[in-house]
Parts: C-alpha cells; structure tokens; sequence
C-alpha cells in the first residue's frame, strides 16, 4: 500500500508515497466526517501535469462543494491548486469556507 489517511478539522487526508493509476479507494475512506479532501504528495518524487489533471478532476467531483487541496513541494503549474504545507492547505479550506458563507 503506498498511501495512508487521516481525518483532521472535517478534512480527509490522503499522504501517497507513490503515485496509484487507481484511487477509487479514495471514494471508501470520505464519509460524513469529512467535509474537505486534502492530498498529500510531497513524498510522490515522479508527480506531473497528468497527474495532477487526474488528481483534481477526482477531487472536485467527489468535494463537490466544498474545498480540495493538494500538497507538493514541487513547482507544477499555476493552475492546480498546490501549496507546499499541511498548515497552508488548512488556510486555504479556511479561506473557502468563509468565501462560501459569504456567497463570494
């Protein structure tokens, strides 16, 4: 198995090690606790653009709406939303929640 998972503040967290062609499983471990999806990749040394194209259309549509946030110390693309720590992907579902209170 080359991930494990935690839930943290109504976020489900993924931490891969490798990059998995499926993530189905990723659709078990979401439940009624989480309201957020957080992926942890910082330890995936062979991620790319693919990946995270893969990766962010399965998050928004299980997320739906509420926020989807991946980690990664590596510079990919501006177009993803990528922060490089757990602390900064907390901020950021922060940042959503109260957009969404707001109606922004």
């Amino acid at each position: 198995m080359s991930h494990s998972h935690q839930i943290q503040k109504n976020c489900l967290i993924i931490q891969m090690s490798e990059i998995e062609d499926d993530i189905s499983f990723i659709n078990s471990l979401f439940s009624q606790d989480c309201k957020h999806l957080i992926l942890d990749l910082t330890e995936v040394s062979n991620l790319n653009t693919e990946h995270l194209t893969k990766f962010t259309t399965f998050g928004k549509n299980l997320v739906q709406t509420n926020s989807f946030v991946m980690i990664s110390n590596q510079f990919l693309h501006d177009e993803f939303l990528v922060v490089p720590t757990l602390q900064e992907a907390f901020d950021i579902i922060e940042m959503e929640d109260i957009e969404r209170s707001l109606n922004i």
